[in-house]
C-alpha cells in the first residue's frame, strides 16, 4: 500500500483516496453512528430548549410589526440560544475528534493488511 521510497504529493493522496475506496464502508458506518448520536443529542437540546421558552418564543413573532417585543421575551431566548449553542457545539467537537480517532484506527488496520469491522475502530479509539 505505501512504497518505501520518498513519496511525492500524487502518491499520498493516491494512498489515502485507494485506502478511502476499499474502506468506505467502515469510515461511512462509524461516521453515520458518530454524526447520528450527534445529531439526536442536538435535537434533543433544541427540543428542551424550545419546550422551555416556546411561550416566550410565542410573543417575540407574534409581535406586531411596528413594535418591539419586550426584554423580558427576549432575554429568556438570548440565554436559552446561547446555552444550546454551547451544548451543540461541545457535542459536534467530540464527535468530530471521535471521528479523528477512528480514522487512523482503520488506516493502520488497512496498511497491516488486517480487516476492519465496523465496531473495532470504536473499541480502539475508546480503550487505547
Amino acid at each position: 500500500m505505501i512504497p518505501l521510497s520518498p513519496l511525492d504529493l500524487g502518491e499520498i493522496l493516491g494512498g489515502a483516496f485507494s485506502t478511502l475506496g476499499r474502506y468506505w464502508r467502515q469510515v461511512l458506518g462509524i461516521a453515520l453512528a458518530v454524526y447520528g448520536v450527534a445529531l439526536l443529542l442536538a435535537g434533543g437540546a433544541l427540543t428542551v430548549a424550545y419546550a422551555a421558552v416556546g411561550d416566550h418564543l410565542s410573543a417575540v413573532v407574534g409581535t406586531p410589526a411596528h413594535s418591539t417585543p419586550s426584554w423580558a421575551d427576549i432575554k429568556p431566548l438570548v440565554i436559552t440560544f446561547a446555552g444550546v449553542w454551547v451544548a451543540v457545539t461541545a457535542v459536534l467537537l467530540l464527535a468530530t475528534a471521535m471521528m479523528q480517532t477512528c480514522c487512523p484506527a482503520i488506516v493502520q488496520e488497512a496498511v497491516l493488511g488486517r480487516p476492519v469491522g465496523a465496531g473495532s475502530p470504536l473499541h480502539r479509539s475508546a480503550h487505547p
